[in-house]
């Protein structure tokens, strides 16, 4: 048996071993999918309570008071449980911390415009109203936006957050 030969063989075990190794995010990539897929069944019914409360607005269904009570009992905790739930998804790999850290602060940033938008509907300030809803439109732009990176690294796992998952 030639020098060569014990070489060749840790060569090719070596070869072997690390193409059967597991990429370090395609686990933490399952992971984090499985773990989401409550928060994104979350958002998309806080999504669904605000377009029936925003049709309802528009289409002058509800008296003022009814509006300021269900935002208070309907949006504004849906929208904060979103917030907590997406908190408590702590992903370990760089790339998907700092994709889900995105994701997450969008949705904080949108909780933040519906508190102002409760404020400013309180107060009967159109202005403020304004403000509000543009910081809102702001959020749900970050919130596409970070959901689409995330999505463009799972796809490479197979792997999607849904963001409209069958409720």
């Amino acid at each position: 048996m030639s020098i060569r030969s014990p070489l060749l063989f840790s060569l090719s075990t070596l070869l072997l071993l690390s193409a059967c190794g597991s990429d370090p995010v395609a686990q933490d990539a399952a992971d984090y999918s499985a773990a989401m897929e409550p928060v994104m069944q979350a958002n998309a019914a806080l999504g669904a309570e605000f377009l029936t409360l925003a049709t309802k607005v528009n289409g002058e269904e509800l008296p003022p008071d009814k509006v300021g009570r269900r935002w208070n009992r309907k949006v504004l905790p849906a929208a904060e449980q979103v917030v907590v739930s997406a908190q408590q998804v702590q992903p370990t790999s760089p790339q998907l911390v700092e994709l889900h850290t995105e994701l997450t602060q969008s949705w904080q940033a949108r909780l933040e415009a519906y508190q102002a938008i409760d404020a400013a509907w309180t107060a009967g300030d159109p202005a403020a109203m304004k403000i509000a809803n543009q910081s809102n439109v702001q959020a749900k732009l970050a919130e596409e936006a970070a959901l689409a990176r995330t999505n463009a690294l799972l796809a490479g796992y197979d792997l999607y957050l849904d963001p409209f998952p069958d409720l």
